[in-house]
């Protein structure tokens, strides 16, 4: 694939997540993609999820695990 089309794929790529963000109502997921754009480096996405968040995972995998 030619580093144009590879270039284009990745405009397209972009635009169609600009167009879900806008139509978002979930105020924590907007939260996460902020803390994401600000903390590009950051590697560990549970350093970023509030207590709840983390404390919901973890009850879906004991479910999981049964």
């Amino acid at each position: 694939m030619s580093k144009k089309a590879i270039d284009l794929l990745l405009d397209r790529d972009k635009l169609e997540i600009i167009k879900w963000v806008t139509t978002l109502k979930d105020r924590a997921l907007v939260d996460t993609l902020k803390m994401l754009k600000e903390n590009p480096k950051r590697i560990d996405w549970w350093d970023g999820i509030s207590d709840n968040e983390k404390k919901s995972i973890e009850m879906r995998n004991l479910k999981l695990e049964k």
